[in-house]
């Protein structure tokens, strides 16, 4: 079910685009393919999307890339692979699906405690269980203000998250790779 609304929003979003002639609909990660199967299946709801649909599947394997051609063999749009966004031609509009890409990248969390910043991490407690640790470190990348806030009367903030990963790879989607 979760393929179809997929699907159904990506029309949606072709639509308050203003109806593209042409739109790069591209999956980041697609695995065997089953979310753009689906997603597909749900998008003959909308003829006139999948007619203006070029479907991109960005895999650099080479096996997972034979999953996907199985599962979508008879697709209403044709899929074609590329190793990488970079490889995108950047001529269309894009509707980027990347259902587990961005999830799967690894978040660091920082938090504040009264002897500076610490990084939360995942390890073994005594009997071998995991568990949550702090491990002292320099303020996260961009937050070294003095310890009396933002600067505009705010406390500063107990806990922080940064996913650089995410953020590097968000920043190659808005560079247009």
């Amino acid at each position: 079910m979760f393929g179809e609304l997929i699907g159904l929003w990506s029309a949606e979003a072709w639509a308050r685009l203003g109806r593209p002639a042409r739109v790069a609909w591209v999956e980041v990660g697609p695995g065997d393919g089953t979310l753009m199967a689906d997603a597909l299946r749900a998008g003959r709801a909308a003829p006139d999307f999948l007619a203006a649909a070029e479907l991109w599947l960005v895999e650099p394997s080479g096996p997972l890339r034979d999953l996907q051609r199985e599962r979508l063999a008879g697709a209403p749009c044709e899929p074609r692979w590329i190793g990488s966004l970079e490889e995108l031609p950047g001529d269309a509009p894009v509707i980027l699906v990347a259902n587990e890409v961005l999830d799967c990248l690894p978040a660091r969390q920082f938090v504040r405690t009264d002897r500076g910043w610490a990084e939360r991490r995942v390890g073994l407690d005594a009997v071998g269980e995991l568990a949550f640790g702090l491990m002292p470190c320099a303020p996260p990348p961009r937050r070294r203000r003095a310890a009396g806030g933002d600067g505009r009367g705010s406390p500063p903030p107990r806990r922080r998250s940064a996913r650089r990963s995410a953020r590097s790879w968000r920043g190659g989607v808005e560079r247009g790779c």
